[in-house]
């Protein structure tokens, strides 16, 4: 089993506002958005990724990390 990548998961209440952060402020590209997760990739290097979940009630704990093998 090989790693492909390791993705950092960032939980936030404020969707709307952490999408204008990540791509006005650090130019980051949308690359995938269902709603309850998004996912943002550099520009130039699309390795450097950064997933943004929508913060629940549920008590569960929310994952901090995302490895893909």
């Amino acid at each position: 089993m090989s790693i492909k990548r390791i993705v950092p998961d960032i939980t936030s209440n404020r969707m709307d506002e952490s999408r204008s952060f990540y791509t006005d402020c650090l130019g980051m590209k949308l690359a995938m958005d269902m709603g309850w997760i998004m996912t943002f990739v550099s520009p130039r290097n699309d390795t450097a990724q950064i997933t943004l979940l929508r913060e629940t009630d549920s008590g569960a704990p929310d994952p901090q990390i995302s490895v893909e093998v």
